[in-house]
């Protein structure tokens, strides 16, 4: 905490909580301390790719070929896409248990009191979530890839594909973020 309030220059207080400058660099240090703390913690790596790529195993060995069958299409093109879209809520709402756990052993309380910019505390959360966004939806594309799934329009195709689950996941993790404070 102390590294953001060194990130002022200022002397007076209102220009410290105001300056763009201040918001980005506190931004940074949030954001990193919050995918440092995701990285330390295993439980996150669970919640957000291992969960999700069993999902997606599991219905690709069990229902893949009744989904097939029924639709006429292979079913990795709708459920690669389904548990993109799904791990992008269900991580964005496991955002919500830390921002509560933050709450309750006090460390909102002391970040609020120091003179940062107040958007930083929510711009970090979202910078945060969107690398774990990227990263879900990445590792998931790829294990999709392994079982055969293909784009067949392109690079621009691949990376709207891509960019679909993220933000949605950003919209999603605003709302919860809103919801949890």
């Amino acid at each position: 905490i102390d590294s953001l309030s060194q990130t002022n220059s200022h002397s007076d207080p209102l220009s410290q909580t105001n300056s763009l400058r201040d918001l980005l660099s506190q931004t940074a240090v949030l954001t990193r301390r919050l995918l440092v703390r995701s990285a330390r913690t295993p439980m996150t790596f669970v919640h957000a790719v291992l969960l999700p790529v069993a999902f997606l195993l599991t219905l690709h060995f069990v229902f893949g070929d009744s989904i097939t069958d029924v639709t006429g299409e292979n079913a990795l093109y709708r459920t690669v896409a389904l548990v993109a879209l799904l791990a992008a809520m269900t991580g964005s709402t496991t955002g919500m248990v830390g921002i509560n756990a933050e709450r309750f052993d006090g460390f909102l309380g002391r970040l609020w009191s120091r003179p940062i910019h107040r958007a930083a505390a929510l711009f970090s959360r979202l910078g945060a979530e969107t690398v774990r966004l990227v990263l879900t939806t990445l590792v998931l594309l790829g294990i999709g890839m392994v079982l055969g799934f293909r784009f067949d329009r392109g690079i621009g195709a691949a990376l709207l594909w891509v960019a679909i689950p993220v933000i949605f996941g950003i919209a999603f993790a605003a709302l919860a973020t809103t919801v949890a404070l």
